[in-house]
Formats: structure tokens, sequence, C-alpha cells
């Protein structure tokens, strides 16, 4: 009997366990969503209207450079969250930056 409660307790502590990280995958990936799509309403505006003087140029430029770090980060530790969130705000921050350059030359 006391084997069987053992091996109970063990499978019990094994679906908690599976529960935890089906709930911090499910978190990761949408916070992942909704970090990945932040830039794509300016996007979207300043290529509609083609005008960029009031984005900041640095400010492209550090988000860029933290979304390639925080991508980086992501490799390393082999996590899909933030490699798939990472990847995605890299894209869209140098896809913003090429826009500010081409725009905002004119």
């Amino acid at each position: 009997m006391e084997k069987f409660l053992l091996k109970l307790s063990t499978n019990l502590l094994e679906v908690k366990y599976d529960n935890k990280m089906l709930i911090e995958n499910i978190i990761g990936f949408t916070a992942a969503f909704f970090i990945s799509i932040n830039l794509l309403p300016q996007i979207w505006k300043s290529i509609k209207t083609k005008e960029v003087e009031d984005l900041s140029l640095s400010m492209i430029l550090i988000v860029l450079a933290g979304s390639i770090l925080w991508l980086a980060y992501g490799v390393i530790l082999l996590s899909w969250p933030i490699i798939v969130s990472d990847g995605f705000g890299t894209l869209t921050s140098f896809v913003l930056l090429v826009i500010k350059l081409v725009y905002g030359a004119n």
C-alpha cells in the first residue's frame, strides 16, 4: 500500500509540474504575441502617411538593440517564447528603422 501511495503521490506531482509548464508556456507565448506586435500599428501608420518626423531614431535604435540582445538570450536559453517574440521584435524594429531612414530622408 505504501508503494502505491508513493507512486500516486509522484504521479500527482508530475501532473502538477506538467500543468505548471503548460501554464508558463501559455503565458510566455501570449506575452510574446503582444510584444511581437507592439510596433505594427506604428509601422502601418508610417507606411500609410509617410510621415516619420515624430519618430525618435534613438528610440528605434534602443528598441532594436534590446530586441537583438533578448533574441540572443533566448537562443542561449533555448526559450521559444523569447526567441519568437524577440525574433519578430527585431524584425519589426528593423523595418521601422528602414522606414524612418527612407521616409525621413525625403
